[in-house]
């Protein structure tokens, strides 16, 4: 490359920057910096609700997770459908009678004496031994998931 060509090739580099540079120019205004943390500046009212649940389910102590019923597996058939409500359900001849019932507490009310729905329709397991036979899972993690086991 002469020295004719250089001189060419560096114009003409020269003019594109140019060129490039008139044609992205931008106006910019005066900034202006906060001199005091953001928060203080405006006043939005609090936006947060706490919200205490003290109804009845609170108190239950059994909490199940989805399940089979415990006779699927006595019978070897699936005459139930899967319980998906959150009841734990098993047999009691002692509670109101010999039949099915729901059970909200493993604690007899001796033991917990704060049982808000103490009645036939959500029973004490402690007061149904035969209960706890039938179906032990109640006293497992893997069913009932309030249940504590250190």
């Amino acid at each position: 490359m002469t020295l004719r060509q250089q001189i060419r090739f560096f114009f003409s580099w020269l003019a594109s920057v140019l060129a490039m540079a008139i044609a992205t120019s931008s106006s910019a205004d005066e900034l202006s910096l906060a001199s005091s943390p953001l928060f203080l500046g405006t006043q939005v009212e609090p936006n947060v609700f706490f919200m205490l649940d003290d109804s009845g389910s609170m108190d239950w102590e059994i909490l199940t997770s989805d399940y089979q019923f415990f006779l699927n597996y006595w019978n070897g058939n699936n005459t139930q459908p899967e319980f998906t409500n959150g009841y734990f359900l098993s047999y009691t001849s002692t509670v109101c009678g010999p039949t099915f019932r729901n059970f909200a507490y493993l604690y007899s009310e001796s033991i917990n004496t704060d049982n808000v729905y103490n009645f036939c329709g959500f029973a004490e397991l402690e007061d149904s031994p035969e209960a706890i036979v039938y179906d032990w899972r109640v006293r497992s993690t893997d069913l009932n998931i309030m249940y504590y086991d250190p």
